[in-house]
């Protein structure tokens, strides 16, 4: 059976995504409310080490120009997004 093949950045953003949810209970649990964004780095952490272990045993591609195409348009969605949602947070803050 021939191995599959991810692309550059595959197991980094599946880590984020896991470790995402881990930070509210922790911070529920602890009643400490700083503690949200330790998901994302824990699984940052993860995600990166994955991604080396596949990297080593030759599993990972380079991004194809289409992959790049796309990526670069979800940035710039993202920060689209970013800048409306804090536009309208300022206007209701302003009120």
């Amino acid at each position: 059976m021939k191995e599959k093949k991810y692309p550059e950045g595959h197991f980094v953003a599946i880590g984020i995504a896991l470790g995402l949810p881990f930070g509210m209970p922790l911070a529920i649990s602890t009643g400490n409310p700083g503690l949200i964004g330790t998901g994302i780095p824990i699984g940052l952490a993860i995600g990166l080490a994955l991604e080396e272990k596949y990297k080593r045993e030759g599993r990972i591609r380079h991004l194809t120009a289409d992959e790049k195409s796309k990526r670069k348009k979800a940035f710039v969605a993202g920060i689209g997004a970013l800048i409306i949602g804090i536009a309208v947070f300022l206007i209701f803050l302003l009120r």
